[in-house]
């Protein structure tokens, strides 16, 4: 039969393993690697309970795999990147640059750079003028076109009622010629059999 292993001698290893791992941790992970250094090395009896006790413990486990850190650890490297990317450093141009072209401390050099810029700033703010002027001269324009079309249909559709009442005034007009010339036709027919004499 198996013999059961002395559990303050277990609780005695866990202990001394909790420690290690405390060094290591604080920063002498590189003195004091303790996930390179096997059991048998350490030279604790160590028995089959004792690293499953060891496997399961909190906080003897090691270092946990890659890509389960917590969500804090990933916000604080994506912020570190973050703030990487905010500040670049000095790629571009001072910020000397942006000041008064007059000021005593600038060369030459930067006083045309200063007013290059300037230049460029009121040449886009003249140009976005334009623009506006000429989006709202258009839009004037559209406006004008849109109320002769709506007046040209408006007129349209009155024209085309005139032009129905007028066939319809047409209609009734040729129908009352017919019935104008059939009464002819008949009053002539008539006036013909009086006037002629019996046989």
């Amino acid at each position: 039969m198996r013999s059961v292993p002395d559990i303050s001698r277990t609780s005695t290893h866990l202990d001394m393993a909790r420690r290690n791992q405390a060094f290591a941790v604080s920063g002498l992970e590189d003195t004091f690697p303790i996930n390179a250094l096997s059991l048998a090395e350490c030279g604790l009896p160590f028995t089959d309970l004792d690293m499953l006790a060891l496997e399961y413990s909190p906080g003897i486990a090691g270092p946990p795999p890659h890509g389960s850190g917590s969500m804090e650890d990933d916000s604080a490297l994506h912020g570190e990147a973050t703030d990487k990317k905010r500040r670049p450093g000095r790629l571009g141009r001072p910020c000397i640059y942006r000041g008064d072209p007059d000021a005593k401390h600038l060369t030459e050099q930067q006083r045309r750079q200063i007013k290059r810029r300037i230049g460029n700033r009121e040449s886009a703010r003249r140009m976005r003028e334009k623009k506006q002027a000429d989006e709202q001269c258009l839009k004037t324009q559209l406006e004008a076109v849109r109320g002769q079309l709506k007046a040209s249909e408006e007129k349209n559709t009155s024209l085309q009622h005139d032009a129905q009442l007028a066939s319809a005034k047409l209609m009734a007009a040729e129908l009352e010629v017919s019935h104008l010339q059939a009464e002819n036709a008949e009053l002539k027919a008539m006036r013909g059999g009086n006037f002629m004499c019996p046989m």
